[in-house]
């Protein structure tokens, strides 16, 4: 239900980027509605699910599954913000794989079997590697977008 209730969320999200064009262009808004969802609605539609997302994968998958697909999840953000143009997902989907790293080193490497700890260390090492690949191919665009 949790997946449906995300996926929704994220067909929303063109519908988002066509209301903040419409009212970016009204300055006659008031208080509330410019700094609540009229103002950038995107960001709802698009926080909501991946918080929802990273807590289904948290809760329902093996201890050393999550960090794996935490990781994937951050490439598929930053992804999505390049290709959206926008810094706030491309910092989630950075601050994703950071949470991945640091529970690498302070759970992972210790408490994982040898299995699941090789994995998780050969897909973390690649998918920062793509990141990073991913940056320095597009980095006039995201120096142009900071």
């Amino acid at each position: 239900m949790l997946s449906l209730t995300a996926a929704l969320l994220f067909a929303a999200l063109p519908i988002a980027f066509q209301l903040r064009k419409r009212y970016a262009e009204r300055t006659n808004l008031s208080f509330l509605s410019r700094y609540t969802a009229l103002k950038h609605p995107e960001q709802l539609l698009f926080f909501a699910p991946i918080i929802l997302i990273s807590f289904m994968i948290a809760i329902k998958m093996d201890p050393g599954m999550v960090t794996l697909s935490w990781g994937i999840e951050g490439v598929m953000v930053i992804v999505l913000g390049l290709l959206a143009s926008q810094r706030s997902y491309r910092i989630t989907g950075l601050l994703l794989l950071l949470l991945c790293v640091g529970k690498i080193v302070f759970r992972d490497a210790w408490r994982l079997d040898e299995r699941d700890r090789y994995i998780t260390f050969i897909a973390l090492g690649g998918a920062l590697t793509l990141v990073s690949a991913l940056y320095g191919r597009y980095r006039e665009i995201v120096r142009r977008l900071l």
